[in-house]
């Protein structure tokens, strides 16, 4: 929260609450589990960004 709360925008950004944007990625696999020369090779499953799914990976 600290970037949001600089910025005066702590009540809209930086927590993933109701009526807050969000950004984020969903990928499938737990990411510190894998080989850091395989983190690359991870595909995600969605994307959201400002509360909006902007991508799904297709079926």
């Amino acid at each position: 929260m600290g970037d949001a709360y600089i910025r005066f925008a702590e009540d809209i950004q930086e927590s993933i609450e109701v009526r807050k944007f969000a950004d984020f990625v969903v990928i499938p696999v737990d990411y510190m589990t894998i080989a850091a020369e395989d983190i690359w090779k991870i595909e995600p499953e969605m994307t959201v960004i400002g509360g909006e799914i902007v991508y799904t990976r297709p079926a």
